[in-house]
This record gives C-alpha cells, structure tokens and sequence, in this order.
C-alpha cells in the first residue's frame, strides 16, 4: 500500500509534472494507494473553481480503481469532494476512515486537537451545505476562493510543528478502542508513536521531500522514500 499526503500540487508550487510522472510510475506496481489529504493546494470540487490538473487527477483516480483500491481522506485544502466526486475513488472520507480488513485507522490529522477551537469553527463554517452553496451560485466567491488560495500559499512555510503530546494522547485513546495502525498526513514530517502492539505514523509530506511511503500488510512495516526510488516490482501490498 502507498500512501501520498501533503503534496499541494499546484501552478505556484511548480510541481505538477512531478507529480503526474510520479502517478504513471504508481501505475507500474501492484500497490494500493491512500491520499491522506491536501494533495493539491486548493480544491473546490466544483466547476467553476477546478483546473485542468484536479480534472486529470481524477480520470487517473477512476480508472485506477479498476485496478487497486484508491482511498481519500479529504484534508483541510480541499472542500466538497466527498459530495461531489465520490464515484472517482473505491472510498473517500471527510475525516477518518477506519479500514475493516486492516485495522488501520486512516486520517488527515487536522482533527486530532480537539483543543483548536478556532480552527473547528473554521471548518465548521466553511464544510457545510449552506457554504456549499454560497461558493457555487455567489458571483463573487471566485475572487474570495483566489484570495484564499493566496493566504494557503503563503502559509506553507508554517508547517512542520509535530504537537507530540496531542498525537500521543490520540494515538492513547484510539488504542483502548482496538486500532492497531493510525496513518496521519497534515504535519509535514515523520514521526511514531508506539504502543504495546500498535503504532501512530505522522507521514512525510510530499510537497518537500519528494516521499511517499509504503506498508507491507503482511510484515506491517512501513518505510518511506523518495517517489523516483519506489520498486516498481509488482508486488501487492
């Protein structure tokens, strides 16, 4: 299984081509793919705010499926994707997704802080139907969404805080509920947590170092590296 997360594809971040070069080497494998959120910059699943690369994505995304199972977990750059491109993955979630045959809680990890009030009622505010709605008929929401897309730009270079103690204590709580594996995005650098059995991964994030990284479901070992050393032996995980 290879898992991509944090990889804001975008004309700015002038990783495009990598990206989609990296895709047609994925297609050479026999693994599953989870995207574990903010895989492009900013994403309105809608008309007028998709671009070429969203739509390109997505066509690689459906017919892929036909061949391993493709995952999404929405992060906190994309909005409405759930809703309206759903039928282009085997899955997606808005939050978390726990996978029955695997035990491996899949997750975005803008959640985790249930302590960040103010980045809930932002998301509150701005994932839900009446939103959804402002965002498709109000003539000036392409101004606003580009102006946002700016501010997330900018943002980037923020990144990169682990908050151990918060991931600990999830990793803790999900535990006594029986997870054995939990795979988070969003904090742009590796990190694991360990319990008795059970492991907490914060996955690298692609936009930076170029990684993805790969889970043997059989030996439940994970190991991350740059996309262009990926094995292209087939060989399913």
């Amino acid at each position: 299984m290879i898992l991509i997360t944090d990889a804001h594809v975008s004309l700015g971040n002038d990783n495009e081509i990598e990206f989609f070069k990296m895709l047609d080497k994925i297609e050479k494998t026999d693994h599953d793919v989870v995207f574990l959120g903010d895989i492009f910059e900013l994403w309105i699943a809608m008309p007028r705010y998709e671009e070429d690369m969203h739509i390109k994505f997505l066509d690689w995304c459906k017919n892929q499926k036909e061949k391993r199972q493709i995952g999404y977990v929405e992060g906190n750059h994309e909005f409405f994707l759930k809703d309206e491109k759903s039928d282009n993955f085997s899955w997606i979630s808005t939050d978390f997704r726990l996978d029955p045959e695997t035990n491996i809680l899949f997750g975005h990890g803008d959640l985790i802080n249930e302590k960040d009030t103010s980045y809930r009622i932002f998301r509150k505010v701005t994932k839900n139907k009446l939103m959804k709605q402002l965002v498709r008929y109000m003539p000036l929401a392409p101004s606003l969404v580009r102006y946002i897309k700016k501010k997330m730009t900018n943002s980037n270079k923020k990144r990169g805080f682990i908050p151990h103690d918060t991931l600990n204590l999830f990793a803790c709580n999900k535990f006594k509920e029986g997870i054995k594996t939990i795979m988070l995005g969003h904090f742009h650098n590796e990190y694991c947590y360990e319990g008795e059995t059970e492991k907490l991964y914060s996955l690298p994030d692609w936009m930076d170092t170029g990684k993805i990284s790969v889970y043997d479901c059989v030996s439940k070992e994970l190991t991350s590296c740059k996309w262009t050393e990926l094995n292209i032996d087939r060989d399913e995980n």
